[in-house]
């Protein structure tokens, strides 16, 4: 595939959804101005809670249980057998891996059609909410207007194709006037399906696009709390022994419990009112020293990825289990 150019705004976020991790590059009049990455992909909607992270094969995730049954019944031959092994108590399997299966076979499963059901809508408009929260923080702190678009691509992306299409500029827009204030223009979406693209088609077309005239810029990482932390040298965000400094764990813990506070309102004004799925600063103060100690986020050089979706995650499961 080769680029072409879709956007001609002030200022665009492009970002691209995938299963693991979510990778943004933010551009202003023609030019990128930071790029980041967060493990905040879509298989956090499949995923576990905060209570089997350790358990790489947990089936606790709450739609995998609700359609386990109607979705095993649709399949027959091989698909089935397969299935049957993959949802056995005691296969290596993990919540995620059986709902990607079923999605990778959606012509048989049709498991699609079940996800569209307005009952998941709240799971999308907080994983799509977190998104768009912690950007905005991001490009508050590079003293970057509010982007006049956000294009999506990746194949992560592609749940958000069942929310109605109004519902995405709603929650974007939401999302930077929590930060920015209320002089916020509507955000205009771009799905990958708006440009006749699957959601790797869109990557391939729009993401990677690189030439001579634009250079390539370093990533910034922006750890989810006080933003006065220097992050710039890893001995700044955890003590000797690799624990996470207790000041950072606090203040980035108080912000996701914002986040929940915001999506509670944020499904009340979509009409879709859900209360009590937020979790204590306590709760997640101990999954952020966790997750301090996961390579992925923090390794012996370096601050790797923002620590602050990884108590978003709960939240995620919050929801689904109260659907």
């Amino acid at each position: 595939y080769y680029a072409t150019e879709k956007a001609d705004a002030q200022c665009v976020a492009s970002i691209d959804i995938g299963g693991g991790s979510v990778d943004t590059v933010v551009y202003k009049d023609g030019s990128p101005m930071f790029a980041t990455s967060s493990l905040f992909g879509c298989d956090v909607l499949w995923g576990n809670g905060r209570d089997n992270v350790n358990v790489a094969n947990s089936k606790a995730n709450p739609i995998l249980k609700k359609l386990a049954d109607t979705i095993a019944s649709r399949f027959n031959g091989e698909l089935k057998t397969i299935n049957e092994t993959m949802i056995a108590d005691d296969s290596v399997y993990s919540s995620s891996d059986i709902i990607n299966f079923w999605l990778s076979n959606d012509n048989h499963s049709q498991v699609s059609k079940e996800l569209k059901l307005s009952a998941y809508h709240p799971v999308y408009v907080a994983h799509f909410y977190a998104i768009a929260y912690h950007l905005a923080q991001t490009m508050k702190l590079k003293a970057i207007s509010a982007p006049v678009e956000i294009s999506l691509s990746g194949n992560g992306s592609l749940y958000l194709g069942y929310l109605p299409k109004d519902y995405l500029t709603t929650i974007a827009t939401t999302a930077f006037e929590d930060i920015y204030g209320d002089d916020v223009n509507p955000i205009k979406i771009t799905l990958p399906t708006d440009n006749m693209y699957r959601g790797k088609e869109m990557t391939a077309f729009g993401g990677l696009k690189s030439t001579e005239e634009i250079p390539q810029i370093d990533p910034y990482i922006y750890l989810g709390g006080d933003p006065n932390f220097d992050i710039s040298q890893v001995n700044n965000v955890v003590e000797e022994d690799g624990a996470l400094r207790e000041n950072i764990a606090i203040s980035i813990a108080e912000n996701v419990c914002q986040l929940e506070k915001n999506i509670e309102e944020l499904l009340s004004k979509l009409k879709m009112p859900m209360r009590n799925i937020s979790s204590a600063v306590g709760e997640h103060r101990t999954t952020l020293i966790k997750a301090a100690k996961d390579v992925r986020y923090i390794n012996t050089r370096s601050v790797v990825s923002t620590l602050f979706f990884a108590p978003a995650q709960q939240l995620i499961f919050n929801i689904e289990s109260k659907l």
